[in-house]
């Protein structure tokens, strides 16, 4: 049987710095009707990703766990995985992309239009892929299994984030930048950034092209 594909997301990708003074989590606010988090969680599984990994803070899984479960909408089949600060993140990508033939990492605490997440999954290059809008990379990157093991192994630093390490290790496998339009994702760090995101959030829907997303929100309030 063909190695599956499996999808990483990490809600914060530093756990301090998306963390708001207030107790505001990114990844757990409502961008429309739903988590941020969990609205990607459902465009993935809608996708029909073969295998999905949520890392949570370990310091607030059960938190994480309690607000993305209470719609009744969580897929059965996450997977879950705690980490900390000092989880050296590239353990759990070597070790996931053993079963499968590439893996793809997401930052949890973005809302990405379907579309963009349809074309990271069909993405067949022969290395790697990172999505960005003018340099600022949005959260979204695509390894073969090859070269996640050879990023993996031959990184010589802890990683904590994937917020910048697959276009600044010069030594690793060649990558991919593909520019995508800032209309098509938005990233989340304070309470403010909601409002604007929710507005991208209405324009998808307005579009033919997104049904999936338009039945992910067609549920009530959780």
């Amino acid at each position: 049987m063909e190695p599956l594909r499996t999808v990483g997301t990490f809600p914060e990708f530093h756990f301090n710095c998306q963390r708001h003074p207030g107790g505001f989590f990114a990844s757990l606010a409502h961008v429309g009707k739903l988590p941020v988090l969990l609205r990607t969680t459902l465009t993935l599984d809608g996708i029909g990703l073969g295998r999905i990994i949520v890392c949570v803070p370990s310091a607030k899984a059960e938190d994480f766990k309690t607000v993305l479960s209470q719609c009744g909408r969580l897929p059965s089949s996450i997977e879950w995985r705690k980490v900390g600060p000092d989880t050296n993140l590239w353990s759990i990508v070597t070790e996931v992309v053993a079963t499968s033939r590439s893996v793809i990492l997401l930052l949890g605490n973005r809302i990405y239009q379907p579309r963009l997440l349809q074309s990271a999954f069909e993405w067949a290059g022969a290395s790697t892929l990172a999505l960005a809008t003018n340099r600022e990379l949005a959260g979204i990157h695509v390894l073969q299994q090859t070269a996640a093991v050879e990023s993996g192994n031959g990184s010589t630093t802890r990683i904590h984030n994937f917020s910048g390490s697959h276009t600044s290790e010069q030594s690793g496998p060649p990558v991919e930048i593909r520019e995508v339009a800032a209309s098509s994702w938005h990233n989340i760090v304070t309470p403010e950034d909601v409002s604007a995101a929710e507005r991208k959030v209405d324009s998808w829907l307005a579009k033919p092209t997104d049904g999936l997303f338009a039945q992910i929100d067609h549920y009530p309030l959780c």
